[in-house]
């Protein structure tokens, strides 16, 4: 082989090889999406991807994720930026915070189509256990995995303290797992939302109130990412508290199933999608659709659930995630991380995406200021509660609040106005202030 020859051929190498490409080089595409989902999803579908994405275009994809924290902040940050620039703003994606976002999104106008083709939504279900799996009117929107919400556990630091471990969401607001809990501030975390969402739709809205009450007057912590809620119970921090599945199963799996557990409440939580859609006006149409059309395939979905390793499993993570797709557990059941199979999972209740979604901001915003901005207030009022012997009535008291269920989706569809919101947030403010002042004054002279 001549040298000119050798030389054209190591160049040719090089440019399929991407060497000294960077994100906007003629070389290569690039695709920016804005995610709430840790360093493992985000390494193994960029992989993933890009591999697909070369195969088919002969270019090589780099990904730029951005970080603006957990679903809750990222749907303030669009929103934000939107306002700001309504042609577009400079994000082709959003992967990942849920399903109820989505919702939200596509209401706002923020969304555009992405139809993927018929081989592919023949192979999933257009809903599970009652909530949609994928906009079936528009296309806006896909659930690309399923998630489930539950209670981690330390057996160990149970045990010491003598606590029996707790396996529901009424466990958490016991009276005797005060100061031992773990929870989060929904306005930073549309998975610690979802968990809270889900307590009002199981108990009901008085009910699920008085639960969510005590989980945050027992709370030893709030975090503002669902992933420091874990890292606290596996340190023996918290005894317990509220967590995605596949965070509580990862965490399980690293100390040790003789410390931790996590469990589903019975007939009290759901298996929910958890989405990705394409934003409007983004800089790479064209690869954003291609992104959500292989995350949905087959290819894509065995990332989610196979364990690290496997031919068509992910190559250094494990994601322990479910997959949408039921004939995977059909076909390769023993491929799958975790041993459950969510298309055979019976739920006690029927998950109401469109008053979740409608709610979203209300409901994080009536735990922010009632329970989470006023926690010395109440915790003040449930200590001498607890001290006073736990008489009756009083929890339902210090668990009140400013509306019924009714008012607060009527609300809801008014949250967007900014001064209704700030006007009705310093009301409930006040609220919360004078019914703990009330409570600890009256058990104070009981």
């Amino acid at each position: 082989m001549s040298l000119m020859c050798s030389v054209g051929v190591a160049l040719v190498m090089l440019a399929l090889s991407g060497f000294g490409c960077g994100s906007g080089d003629i070389c290569g595409d690039r695709l920016v999406i804005l995610s709430p989902h840790w360093e493992g999803i985000q390494r193994e579908f960029e992989r993933g991807f890009g591999e697909h994405w070369f195969s088919k275009t002969g270019r090589n994809l780099s990904i730029e994720w951005l970080d603006q924290g957990g679903g809750s902040s990222i749907m303030r940050f669009i929103r934000s930026e939107f306002k700001n620039k309504p042609d577009g703003i400079g994000v082709d994606m959003m992967f990942g915070g849920g399903t109820d976002p989505y919702f939200t999104l596509k209401d706002g106008g923020y969304l555009e189509s992405a139809r993927l083709s018929d081989d592919i939504l023949k192979k999933i279900p257009t809903t599970f256990a009652g909530v949609p799996l994928y906009d079936t009117t528009d296309f806006t929107w896909y659930g690309a995995t399923m998630s489930g919400f539950g209670v981690l556990f330390n057996r160990t630091t149970a045990g010491w303290t003598g606590r029996k471990v707790p396996t529901s969401w009424d466990d958490l607001s016991r009276p005797d797992m005060r100061g031992w809990v773990g929870a989060g501030d929904p306005r930073h975390s549309g998975s610690v939302h979802m968990a809270y969402e889900i307590m009002l739709q199981a108990y009901g809205w008085q009910k699920g109130w008085d639960i969510i009450t005590g989980i945050c007057a027992n709370a030893k912590l709030f975090a503002r990412s669902s992933t420091t809620i874990p890292q606290a119970v596996a340190t023996g921090e918290a005894i317990a508290g509220m967590s995605i599945d596949f965070y509580g199963w990862t965490t399980v799996d690293a100390v040790g199933s003789y410390h931790l557990g996590f469990v589903y409440p019975a007939d009290m939580t759901v298996i929910n999608p958890d989405g990705m859609g394409m934003l409007r006006g983004g800089p790479n149409p064209e690869a954003a659709r291609e992104f959500i059309s292989f995350v949905m395939s087959p290819p894509g979905q065995r990332l989610w659930g196979f364990r690290a390793g496997l031919r068509g499993g992910p190559k250094k993570y494990a994601l322990g995630r479910f997959s949408i797709m039921p004939q995977l557990y059909d076909t390769a059941s023993d491929s799958f991380i975790v041993d459950i199979n969510p298309f055979e999972w019976s739920a006690g209740f029927v998950y109401d995406n469109a008053k979740a979604s409608s709610r979203w901001s209300l409901v994080n915003d009536m735990i922010g200021t009632l329970l989470v901005d006023s926690h010395g207030e109440l915790t003040q009022a449930w200590d001498m509660w607890i001290e006073a012997g736990a008489p009756d009535g009083v929890r339902s008291e210090i668990a009140a609040v400013p509306i019924t269920e009714a008012e607060g989706l009527e609300l809801g569809g008014k949250w967007w106005d900014q001064a209704l919101r700030n006007r009705t947030i310093s009301g409930w403010a006040a609220f919360a202030r004078k019914k703990y002042e009330r409570i600890v004054s009256i058990i104070g002279k009981g």
